[in-house]
């Protein structure tokens, strides 16, 4: 049923495809890194920092968002360079969005935490300091790795889905002049 819908869109419409197919391309991606963050934490001994499950919860819908946020600039960009920092910046939009949701995350199930004052001014030096954390130890690799992802959907996963989508909106219409 989808899949009809898909294809009976007028063109104007197939054009918001792409922040669709950007938007399931680096939620893709933050379950590989969510995973892969997750396996670090529990080989340096801090796997119950934060929870597996809210981890992925916390991670999907902001890479679907910045996905939706960025697509246009990364897949429209002029050079590969451009495209490169655009990844970059994408991973510089997400990472402290994610810390500030990770803070009350981490208020609930790590209560104790939030005994040592109660000022907003301390609930901002945590967050700096969390923010410092995930930028030195996760933000090293992730800015590298969200620049050569943005060119891997600029350059190869955005055009073979749409030739795919293309090819798929062929065979229905070719179906649909079969029928009597």
């Amino acid at each position: 049923m989808l899949f009809v819908i898909f294809m009976q869109m007028d063109p104007a419409k197939k054009h918001q495809s792409i922040r669709t197919i950007a938007a399931c391309y680096f939620t893709l991606l933050s379950i590989m890194a969510t995973s892969l963050i997750q396996l670090l934490l529990f080989v340096f001994g801090m796997g119950d920092l934060i929870p597996l499950l809210m981890s992925y919860v916390l991670a999907l819908p902001i890479a679907w968002l910045s996905g939706l946020l960025f697509a246009n600039k990364i897949v429209y960009a002029q050079t590969k360079l451009k495209c490169f920092l655009y990844g970059v910046l994408l991973i510089l939009f997400t990472l402290p969005l994610y810390d500030f949701f990770l803070l009350f995350l981490l208020q609930s199930v790590h209560p104790s935490m939030y005994n040592l004052g109660h000022g907003l001014q301390d609930s901002a030096l945590l967050f700096l300091l969390i923010i410092i954390y995930s930028f030195v130890l996760i933000g090293s690799w992730l800015i590298v790795f969200g620049g050569f992802a943005a060119l891997f959907l600029k350059t190869s996963f955005a055009p073979n889905v749409l030739k795919f989508s293309q090819k798929l909106d062929d065979v229905y219409k070719m179906k649909e002049q079969e029928k009597p």
